[in-house]
């Protein structure tokens, strides 16, 4: 079994050997910055508590609405490492959904990357480290960091998948325009459903979350934050969208019915695509399920 990161990078910590740039990757970025902080607070020599306030500890973070790393706040990063530490010290940057940065800031942080300050670690996360600029992830040592425990799932979203499960059954069988007339109007309220219950799940976890912010960060932070932690909801329910309509047709699995979830997941794709450019979620949802009608219902 492969090592936790966790664990290859405290021992590297401990022979002296610690990377100047690490990036993190994983499916959950709150996972990826616990891990993070655990080894900034050894790097520090700090409680984990604490990390976040020490002088030595930065932080670059997706700001506003379009959650982009601009230049302007990657530059002030750079310049605050090029200083002397306050503590006498190490230095610790995290860049949170290192991502999401534009190609500007990834371009003057690289130059950091490349010629880092004595004693400064560099920290990466991101859920997307196929979206880093090569020559950023080239310069980094790459970890995963997997997630112990699967996330429990809200009850409420639970029954949306059972009833889009049932909804795909009826989808792809003998269908006459009675039939058909029901599924379109049993689609705009699953759409409805989706949209309602995102809000609403996503209001919880941003309360949550926002209670474990540090002290300090900005309005359009905190923005982005919350911006953040719906998309990030949004993504894992759209890809168990695909897994249950993966799962139907495993059962069935006679060709037009492998063609027909070829192209529902095609679609899929492109309503992810669609949202990414502020597309109404349910708006998005009514467009792929109609989409899917029309997969399913080209095998009657």
């Amino acid at each position: 079994m492969r090592e936790a990161a966790e664990v290859v990078l405290l021992r590297a910590l401990e022979a002296g050997r610690m990377p100047h740039g690490v990036l993190l990757y994983g499916a959950e970025l709150a996972k990826l910055e616990q891990s993070c902080l655990g080894l900034a607070a050894r790097l520090l020599t700090v409680e984990e508590a604490v990390v976040a306030t020490h002088p030595d500890f930065h932080v670059l973070r997706p700001a506003n609405k379009m959650r982009r790393i601009n230049v302007e706040d990657t530059r002030q990063i750079v310049r605050q490492v090029q200083h002397s530490t306050v503590a006498g010290g190490q230095k610790v940057v995290v860049v949170y959904e290192a991502d999401r940065m534009r190609d500007d800031a990834a371009d003057t942080f690289l130059k950091t990357l490349e010629e880092p300050p004595p004693g400064c670690t560099l920290f990466l996360l991101s859920t997307r480290p196929t979206h880093l600029l090569d020559t950023v992830r080239s310069r980094c040592l790459q970890f995963q960091v997997r997630t112990a425990e699967p996330e429990a799932r809200h009850p409420e979203w639970v029954a949306w998948l059972d009833d889009l499960q049932g909804w795909i059954s009826r989808a792809g069988g003998k269908l006459n325009a009675a039939m058909v007339a029901t599924l379109v109007f049993e689609l705009y309220g699953l759409a409805c459903r989706f949209d309602g219950l995102l809000k609403t799940v996503g209001n919880e976890e941003w309360k949550r979350v926002a209670e474990t912010l540090p002290e300090g960060m900005n309005e359009e932070q905190r923005v982005a934050m919350e911006t953040g932690v719906v998309k990030g909801i949004r993504q894992r329910w759209m890809a168990e969208m695909a897994e249950r309509a993966t799962q139907i047709c495993a059962a069935e699995p006679e060709e037009q019915m492998v063609r027909a979830l070829a192209e529902a997941l095609r679609e899929l794709e492109r309503a992810h695509g669609l949202l990414e450019v502020n597309l109404g979620e349910s708006s998005a949802i009514e467009y792929v399920l109609l989409r899917w009608l029309r997969a399913w219902g080209a095998r009657s």
